[in-house]
């Protein structure tokens, strides 16, 4: 029987929906010239992104949530062994 890792399956999710929120709307906020709101707004509407920044950040947010997805699952495995 497998050992169950719940932690870890709900930091994933948790780092999946802030990658989505934080990072992969906005981007394609930025790419399709609309104005970048909702939660990034919020977080990041007092820095003034502009330029390429507009794409920099969001893509670095996804970027990071990937890596943490990916290292949550490192550990996971590692824990069930």
């Amino acid at each position: 029987m497998a050992t169950k890792t719940p932690g870890y399956d709900a930091a994933q999710l948790v780092c999946l929906v802030t990658g989505i929120q934080l990072g992969a709307v906005p981007l394609v906020q930025a790419i399709l010239g609309a104005r970048q709101g909702g939660v990034f707004g919020w977080l990041f509407g007092g820095l003034d992104l502009a330029g390429a920044w507009r794409y920099v950040v969001p893509s670095a947010v996804v970027m990071a949530m990937v890596v943490a997805i990916l290292a949550l699952g490192t550990a996971k495995e590692k824990k069930r062994t």
